[in-house]
């Protein structure tokens, strides 16, 4: 059987309309699974990117690093179950598009997440969107529990670009300029409601823009044509 070609997708504000992360996180301290006062360190970092105090990768990985060791000593397997039902019951999280152009794209692509999230909150999502499998940043486990440290952040491009390697997705999916290395990997770039820096690459490169709120038939006839020019 002929191997199927890739489309992968950044998730925070691609997939999602904001940081998955930030609710998650919330939800898991508020069911006593995280370290209390994790959450409130969360939002300080997040405040900060809004403000522009902080880089988004700087801060990205200043969350990684905060969640992380306040889920030290905790059953990955709990966290993971409870990311999932999160999100099953937390649907409006999700943008529309991204169901939609899956549907057209699973017949013959795998469907891969490339995301600065945790691996397990990561699969939580491979798994509500039927998606295939996920690239995402690994917290250290030893015996089923967190440690509290990272054994892998991909909070940075270079990081995304290192793991994505050789990788030629026919499509990719991205908003920030931390999806820059992934999304020049790819044949057919799309952004997704692009900050300042990506569109600004996005105008130079000649890759499209849309908004991921009301453009879904639009990215839907891209893809579609990307597609028949391939046959």
């Amino acid at each position: 059987m002929k191997s199927k070609n890739l489309a992968v997708f950044d998730i925070d504000k691609t997939l999602s309309r904001e940081f998955l992360v930030a609710p998650i996180i919330q939800a898991e301290e508020k069911s006593q699974l995280l370290t209390p006062g994790t959450f409130g360190k969360v939002v300080e970092l997040l405040t900060a990117l809004r403000n522009g105090e902080m880089e988004y990768e700087d801060a990205a990985h200043q969350v990684l690093v905060t969640h992380a060791a306040g889920l030290q000593g905790k059953d990955i397997t709990a966290l993971h179950e409870h990311a999932r039902s999160f999100l099953d019951q937390h649907t409006e999280l999700f943008r529309r598009f991204g169901g939609e152009v899956m549907a057209v794209l699973r017949p013959t692509h795998e469907l891969v997440a490339v995301t600065a999230e945790p691996e397990y909150m990561a699969m939580a999502v491979v798994e509500r969107l039927n998606m295939d499998r996920a690239l995402a940043s690994q917290y250290d486990v030893k015996d089923g529990k967190f440690t509290g440290r990272i054994n892998r952040s991909l909070a940075h491009r270079t990081e995304k670009r290192n793991l994505i390697g050789d990788l030629r997705p026919d499509f990719g999916f991205g908003d920030s300029a931390g999806d820059i290395e992934m999304l020049s990997h790819a044949h057919h770039a799309l952004c997704i409601s692009p900050d300042a820096e990506l569109e600004g690459v996005a105008r130079e490169k000649g890759w499209e823009i849309f908004n991921g709120e009301d453009d879904t038939e639009n990215l839907i006839l891209s893809i579609k044509e990307y597609l028949d020019n391939l046959a």
